[in-house]
């Protein structure tokens, strides 16, 4: 039930707690950030069964294409 004295519903909405942030809701921010995770969670495999690619539903080109275009590497102390 909604309760309002007059025409207008005014509804404070309480500040964030210090330390909290906020992710960003930009598209390739958010699809950056899960081929990340998912990546990581598999060693950086991007192919074969188990793969970042078979996670994430896409072809293993695709992912490869994806990554080049965010900008995602494996990092340096792992192997291929």
């Amino acid at each position: 039930m909604i309760v309002a004295k007059g025409p207008r519903l005014v509804v404070d909405v309480p500040a964030p707690a210090s330390g909290i942030t906020f992710r960003s809701t930009r598209l390739e921010d958010i699809e950056t950030e899960q081929i990340q995770k998912v990546l990581e969670s598999v060693g950086w495999r991007v192919r074969g069964p188990g793969g970042a690619a078979e996670l994430l539903g896409i072809k293993p080109n695709t992912l490869d294409s994806r990554m080049v275009k965010l900008g995602i590497r494996r990092p340096s102390g792992l192997r291929s």
